[in-house]
């Protein structure tokens, strides 16, 4: 997308500006610039996705308190002194009298 439009507006921006002059080099030009902004944007997009992914899995094995997780991933983590078999529902849990011979 970066790219695309890099490439797309600086066309248009040359031809209004210039022309007769000859789009090739500065085409090339502008897909090597927009090709380099979008890795880079990528690159600390997915930085900033591994970072709070780490820190939730910090926050988790800390047991700190959800206050500091994003709305999303409050649900996922467990109250204070609930452990994870603790967090399973009674409900779910099949009985020894439920399970049928197969």
């Amino acid at each position: 997308f970066i790219l695309t439009c890099t490439v797309v507006i600086g066309y248009f921006t040359l031809q209004a500006l210039y022309p007769s002059a000859s789009p090739m080099m500065p085409v090339l030009t502008f897909i090597m610039v927009g090709y380099l902004v979008g890795k880079l944007f990528m690159n600390v997009f997915g930085l900033a996705v591994d970072t709070s992914l780490q820190c939730f899995i910090a926050a988790e094995e800390m047991d700190v308190r959800d206050d500091f997780a994003p709305g999303p991933l409050k649900k996922l983590l467990q109250p204070k002194g609930e452990s994870k078999e603790d967090a399973t529902p009674a409900s779910s849990v099949a009985k020894p009298s439920q399970i049928q011979p197969q």
